[in-house]
């Protein structure tokens, strides 16, 4: 296998990979074979131990508890007695085109690499959940039912976020393993419609757009159904079906914020720089996973960087439709209670 390489495996079929490793006679580092990628359906590797092959497997297929080595990737410990070469081989299974990391680390090495990991993981879901717990006291404080949607659509994408980097299948489900990967897919299908139905609700484009207005209901409300088509069909069906779901949801979220922002609504302008990137993001890794498109230059946490646009940039969006709605009622309250003409009490 060629470094960068993308791999397309058929159904039920592997990528087989030998290594043949030699430690320093005078090394005292244990070493860690890893592959740094969550989503990775299933990677067995075999060792040789008093004479007989010992298998172990990870991969986001198995439940988390039954890794040999339990983290957010799977990581292997090898067997490397010092100054004698030792066989190693490592089998890969995965539904979709990938390019699969494969890293030979020293044990200080991965436990120094995970701690970076966690640290910015748990600073991004921290932010998200301070985000998500301000929403719901400022809801709760104006009366406005736009920051609920947005708490809802923040939590979903932190669910989603966190399944998708392996935080979720270590720390929240680490022993349920009877849907395999689906929860993974079922998140985002449910994240991309709270995200389509809180632009909905934000841009208002009920009179002004009609009918894309209630394409983006029929989408949003769709989503539910879409994440349970994960739980009956097999994966290499799924994946299309999600993947035309996604692009096409996500899309017509983007159309919506750019319509509006050419009639001249300036919170559309906001919710479009938003979402671009995201979108963007999505549809070249949709594109990516399907083979549909050859794009082996697109990096693997693309999704997560255009989150960490959307989401800050879509709450500066809400509090300035926040603002507008707020903005109205008091001049409609004004004018129940002044004099249109004169502005004297009435």
């Amino acid at each position: 296998a060629m470094p960068g390489a993308v791999h397309r495996l058929p159904e039920q079929g592997a990528l087989w990979l030998h290594l043949r490793l030699q430690r320093g006679v005078r090394e005292r580092q244990d070493w860690m074979l890893r592959l740094p990628m969550p989503v990775l359906d299933l990677v067995t590797v075999y060792q040789q131990e008093g004479g007989e092959w010992r298998a172990e497997s990870a991969g986001d297929t198995l439940a988390v508890n039954r890794w040999p080595v339990q983290g957010r990737y799977p990581v292997f410990s090898l067997d490397l007695p010092p100054g004698e070469p030792r066989d190693v081989y490592v089998r890969i299974q995965h539904s979709t085109p990938a390019q699969f990391p494969l890293e030979l680390v020293t044990r200080t090495r991965h436990t120094e690499s995970a701690q970076l990991d966690y640290l910015g993981l748990g600073a991004a879901l921290g932010a998200l959940l301070l985000l998500i717990a301000s929403c719901l006291a400022t809801g709760w404080v104006y009366r406005d039912r736009g920051f609920a949607w947005y708490a809802a659509y923040a939590a979903l994408t932190s669910l989603a976020m966190s399944a998708y980097t392996g935080v979720a299948a270590q720390f929240l489900w680490p022993g349920f393993g009877l849907l395999q990967d689906a929860p993974t897919n079922m998140l985002a299908c449910l994240a991309v419609g709270a995200a389509v139905l809180f632009v909905r609700n934000t841009l208002g484009l009920r009179r002004r757009l009609p009918a894309l207005d209630r394409l983006s209901l029929v989408l949003g409300a769709a989503a539910p159904a879409v994440a349970l088509l994960a739980t009956v069909l097999p994966k290499a069906a799924f994946l299309p079906v999600m993947g035309a779901y996604v692009c096409a949801a996500s899309g017509t979220a983007l159309a919506m914020s750019a319509m509006g922002w050419r009639r001249g609504d300036a919170v559309a302008r906001w919710v479009f720089v938003a979402q671009f990137p995201l979108v963007a993001a999505v549809v070249l890794t949709v594109t990516r996973n399907l083979g549909w498109l050859d794009l082996p230059f697109v990096p693997q946490y693309t999704v997560i960087l255009g989150l960490a646009v959307e989401v800050p940039l879509l709450l500066v969006a809400l509090f300035m439709r926040s603002r507008d709605r707020h903005s109205a009622e008091v001049r409609e309250q004004a004018l129940t209670t002044h004099d249109a003409l004169t502005g004297l009490l009435a």
